[in-house]
């Protein structure tokens, strides 16, 4: 049978819409990550290939980076009062009475301290069983007989029988009738009595401690 003229044989017609589908399939799958074609001929999703390169790697932070933790900020000191009995032990290096109050380096607090003390029999000038106030003055009755040292004391350039402080393991210092004091070190603040025999001592201080 003749073809008419200008009108392309059946066959030739299929043949140039096969060949426009698969040049789509391939114009569309190179806009991918992997030709569409080969997706869809072996049935599977491929996934886009990263570069190493690409990938920024997280460095471990350097101590610049680094914040410290902060100290803790001290504890308020609670208004106490506490007595201190002249026959507790002490040392040049502990010992003392535990007032359970802690403090953290430089915190300052105030003690006031009254009352007064038997340190036992003395033979000076101030013969008898003197009465120490908290700062070392002796008196035996109405006799005044001033301060007394003695290097076997904790704290030997302080008068003997004048009470004492400390935190934690610092020296002994004097408080006195009253003293503003400032922590040398974190610690339990402890008060004595500057006596190196406590067994015949009678009496306390009563100490005020104030925030």
């Amino acid at each position: 049978m003749a073809v008419s003229a200008g009108r392309p044989p059946r066959r030739s017609l299929t043949n140039h819409l096969i060949g426009a589908a698969i040049t789509l399939l391939i114009t569309v799958g190179t806009m991918s990550s992997a030709p569409f074609w080969w997706r869809y001929v072996h049935g599977r999703t491929t996934h886009t290939a990263v570069s190493i390169g690409s990938q920024q790697a997280v460095s471990p932070p350097t101590l610049s980076q680094v914040q410290p933790t902060p100290s803790p900020l001290p504890q308020p000191v609670i208004h106490k009062v506490v007595e201190v009995a002249a026959n507790v032990p002490l040392t040049e290096a502990s010992g003392g009475y535990d007032t359970q109050v802690a403090l953290r380096q430089n915190q300052q607090i105030s003690l006031e301290a009254s009352g007064s003390i038997f340190y036992g029999y003395e033979g000076d000038v101030c013969s008898g069983t003197p009465q120490t106030s908290p700062d070392g003055q002796r008196t035996v009755g109405d006799r005044t007989c001033g301060i007394k040292q003695d290097p076997q004391v904790p704290a030997p350039s302080l008068p003997v029988g004048s009470l004492l402080w400390r935190v934690g393991d610092s020296a002994w210092q004097e408080v006195g009738a009253s003293k503003t004091i400032v922590a040398p070190m974190d610690g339990e603040l402890y008060l004595g009595v500057n006596d190196d025999t406590v067994e015949d001592n009678q009496g306390s201080f009563v100490v005020s401690v104030n925030p």
